[in-house]
């Protein structure tokens, strides 16, 4: 035993790493505080399969993250914990990829600072458990461009099978997704032109494959396409660096994508001679490229193509990309630093500075993290103890947008509510209940103006948050609304939300 474990030492003490990094995310799954895109996910998983396909056939999103939160619910339970578990468990398959897959491909310092990377950086821990497609997104990203490494270095049917499946997955999980495996097309009918005999039926049988299977949904994505262009909600666009600085995002960012296209640059130029001891089999014929090179070429294509194709369309038509949107490309980002560092001397070094600025950079930033989810989760809580009256059949009138599309539904399911200015209520009914859920900011000039005023209002909870919204509830008291007109209880109303 001692032997074996000395053995296998590196392996079992890289497992154990990696089960205490995944830990980390784990235990963030207990919490169920849920903004607005995560209760529309919830909101759709909930529904039946046709009524789904629908609704996200008219939002802008592809319908596979959805189903498969479905699935997962429809096994474990429609309860918070299991929305985040869903998101988590790409994640988790991620994990146990670079402790198999990329370590025997690739090394065991390519394996480590992968785990690493995938665990800590901020836009990981985020969205490793957050309610939206974006791990799902990443996981048949980084599946597809495994399997490219499978063609350009083995040239078989099943690299080409696998391929065709997760690239299709991607493309129905994020539009953006699709742009990025778009690019690994690119690059892999650029190689299949340099190989013709070896690669090129195939690969059009390939490129045939995922046209078939996508084409389903193309006409919606043209005319989601059509409908975004005449109106959607996003009014910037990113810039470069903003693009840049969300790869590697915390304290370093610059630094690490810096060291990556460094390191890839130098990886790339000392593949290309052909004495280079460390050409596949598969390898191209000649002086002029080879399979890891093309691999390590059309990931850095993949990255630079998705936001720049973002930026693009939106400058060209409108707004339509946002940077959360790269989050699927950016684990070939990963990929690709521990990959190239690997390969060049020193690269215990490297690998060793680079863990050193994640460690310092990325756990206090975990830890402010933790801490804030364990702080707005028993606020949430409280606030929902003190609404606990809120039931069926009552009205809620709110300022906050996500409140009205979302989040009073998940909260407060079976209750009406409505999105409102504070000048303008909708009429109300006698022997109905009425609430009022507003922005929390306001809340001290509110309470002043209810002490002033002697209004009809009930305040429940003052600094509340409901959805990550701050938030402060009222409710109108029945015994001083009880006997007005219609007229004059509309007017006690509108007065007392004026003054909020």
């Amino acid at each position: 035993m001692p032997e074996q474990f000395r053995k296998n030492r590196s392996r079992i003490l890289i497992s154990l790493y990696t089960l205490l990094l995944f830990s980390l995310n784990f235990i963030r799954i207990f919490d169920n505080n849920f903004w607005g895109d995560e209760a529309y996910s919830i909101r759709l998983a909930q529904m039946r399969l046709p009524a789904m396909l629908a609704e996200t056939a008219g939002d802008v999103h592809p319908p596979l993250y959805y189903i498969l939160v479905r699935l997962g619910c429809g096994i474990l339970g429609y309860r918070g914990p299991v929305f985040h578990m869903v998101s988590l468990l790409p994640y988790g398959i991620m994990l146990i990829l670079a402790l198999t897959v990329v370590w025997k491909r690739y090394g065991k310092t390519t394996s480590l600072l992968f785990v690493t990377l995938a665990s800590l950086l901020p836009n990981a821990v985020r969205n490793n458990v957050e309610v939206r497609m974006y791990s799902w997104g990443a996981l048949f990203v980084l599946l597809s461009y495994l399997y490219l490494w499978e063609i350009f270095t083995r040239n078989r049917v099943g690299g080409y099978v696998g391929f065709a499946v997760s690239s299709l997955a991607a493309a129905y999980t994020h539009y953006y997704c699709l742009i990025s495996v778009a690019f690994f097309y690119g690059a892999l009918f650029l190689v299949s032109l340099a190989r013709r005999r070896a690669f090129l039926k195939k690969t059009l049988l390939c490129c045939g494959m995922t046209v078939a299977g996508y084409l389903p949904w193309f006409f919606i994505l043209l005319q989601t396409l059509k409908r975004t262009a005449g109106d959607y909600w996003m009014m910037w666009i990113p810039t470069l660096k903003e693009c840049i600085s969300f790869f590697f995002s915390g304290a370093f960012p610059y630094l690490l994508f810096a060291a990556l296209l460094l390191s890839a640059a130098a990886f790339v130029f000392g593949c290309m001679p052909y004495s280079n001891s460390r050409k596949s089999p598969a390898a191209l014929p000649g002086r002029t490229l080879f399979p890891d090179a093309a691999w390590v070429l059309a990931g850095l294509l993949s990255m630079f193509g998705t936001f720049l194709v973002g930026i693009l369309v939106s400058r060209l038509i409108r707004p339509l990309f946002i940077v959360r949107y790269l989050y699927p490309v950016s684990v070939i980002a990963w990929l690709l630093l521990g990959f190239c560092l690997s390969r060049l001397r020193g690269r215990v070094i490297y690998a060793a500075a680079v863990l050193v600025l994640l460690f310092l950079s990325c756990l206090p930033q975990y830890r402010t993290t933790y801490q804030n989810d364990r702080a707005e989760n028993q606020r949430l809580n409280d606030t929902l103890a003190a609404t606990a009256e809120i039931s069926a059949g009552d009205v809620i009138f709110t300022d906050l947008a996500q409140i009205d599309w979302t989040i009073s539904d998940y909260y407060y399911p079976g209750v009406s509510h409505f999105l409102v200015t504070l000048d303008a209520l909708p009429a109300t009914e006698p022997g109905t209940e009425y609430w009022l859920i507003l922005d929390a900011s306001k809340a001290e000039e509110s309470l002043k103006s209810l002490r002033a005023m002697d209004f009809d209002c009930e305040e429940k909870i003052g600094n509340g948050i409901l959805g990550t919204s701050a938030v402060s509830v009222y409710r109108l008291i029945p015994s001083q609304t009880a006997g007005y007109s219609s007229t004059t209880k509309l007017s006690t109303i509108r007065r007392c939300a004026s003054s909020l």
